[in-house]
């Protein structure tokens, strides 16, 4: 009964934005609640022939109510095919395509690495490590040339995925025997002894690549002052990394505070080169226009189509994403998966109301349609 109750309110909030001269531009979520519920109501059938009146077209109004005015993108294709140009002559990609021919090279890991959403900067200085490091080898394979990485950037923008495909690529292209282990500073700091545990990592990673995410964490103690668990393991690093001269470290973390961590020795310096920093830029509108429709895509969802709803859900949910881009801490293809669970929850909380209903059929569009744009005005305004 109280069900009931709630449908019938809503229906009354809508007949009453339905009234003429009726105002309420800042509240276009509850507008869309109470589509929500005029779907439920329909439910019920002799109810639904009584209050409404079926010559009324009020879905579409009430639908692009609930968004904002430049959110109405209309009749975008549902693929996103053409939403990112193809690489051009002097983009990396085509570089690498070039290389492979001309050098006889054979990468899937960068083959991978290229095919990534993105990140233009990053893939054209792992063609200049190829250029400059991979493809001209001493004769000797067991060569003893440092080749070590500061990954800098926000969450969420490829660091550690780039980082194992960079792992790999060394191997496919002979300049390292194994690939990466990876770790990060908290890992090594929460360790009941953190040398020892580092030490393991070492062995591990021998011949290989050690990736350490975060790890500006180290908070080592200034000279002078009593050595914590930070200054033991960024002197073993140090060493290491000039030592190890077939072995390849990777650091990742904030830009600013990777500045700082690398500021703690001079010898620093010399052992991660600013040529061999990687920097990790916000994807752009588009580029996460793609990476939520390929979220989707994955898990074997699906939106609602812009030819049924007028609006291409993923570019508008994208553009409400990027709107936190190019400040520290956006969480890029992290807030994507964020926002996917929301959607998640969206889902649950209509299907579950529908449930609720006698003789009401949930379909598999139902199920797999992930979003609708009935729903969207009730997921965070990030």
């Amino acid at each position: 009964m109280s069900i009931l109750i709630s449908i019938r309110c809503f229906y009354v909030k809508f007949r009453l934005h339905k009234r003429p001269g009726h105002k309420s531009p800042h509240n276009k979520s509850a507008k869309l609640l109470a589509l929500d519920a005029l779907q439920a109501f329909r439910c019920f059938t002799e109810m639904s022939k009584r209050w409404l009146d079926p010559r009324e077209n009020f879905d579409a109004e009430i639908r692009m109510q609930g968004l904002d005015e430049d959110e109405l993108l209309l009749f975008e294709p549902d693929d996103y095919a053409d939403l990112i140009p193809p690489p051009g002559p002097h983009d990396p990609e085509t570089t690498w395509s070039k290389m492979k021919g001309m050098y006889k090279l054979e990468s899937t890991a960068m083959d991978k690495l290229m095919s990534m959403i993105g990140l233009k900067t990053v893939k054209r200085k792992a063609i200049e490590l190829c250029s400059c490091v991979l493809l001209e080898p001493p004769k000797d394979l067991d060569t003893n040339t440092s080749c070590n990485f500061t990954f800098v950037g926000n969450p969420g923008s490829g660091k550690t995925t780039v980082a194992k495909l960079l792992g790999e690529a060394m191997v496919d292209l002979k300049y390292r025997k194994n690939g990466l282990i990876e770790t990060s500073a908290e890992d090594i700091l929460g360790a009941s002894d953190a040398s020892k545990f580092f030490t393991k990592l070492l062995d591990d990673a021998k011949d290989g690549t050690l990736f350490i995410d975060e790890a500006y964490l180290f908070q080592p103690a200034p000279r002078g002052s009593k050595q914590n668990d930070s200054n033991a393991v960024l002197n073993m690093l140090m060493k290491a990394s000039e030592t190890m001269k077939t072995t390849t470290f990777i650091l990742a973390g904030y830009k600013q505070e990777m500045g700082d961590l690398l500021g703690y020795n001079d010898g620093f310096a010399s052992r991660f080169p600013k040529k061999f920093t990687f920097e990790f830029e916000d994807y752009n509108e588009n580029e996460l226009t793609k990476i939520f429709h390929e979220l989707v895509c994955i898990r074997n969802y699906q939106l609602e189509s812009t030819a049924s709803c007028g609006v291409p859900i993923a570019k508008v949910l994208a553009k409400r994403i990027h709107r936190g881009a190019n400040k520290k801490g956006f969480g890029n293809g992290r807030e994507c998966a964020k926002v996917l669970d929301a959607c998640r929850q969206a889902q649950d909380a209509r299907l579950g109301l529908l449930k609720l209903q006698p003789d009401c059929e949930i379909s598999d569009y139902d199920y797999r349609t992930l979003l609708r744009i009935d729903t969207i005005g009730a997921l965070p305004r990030l």
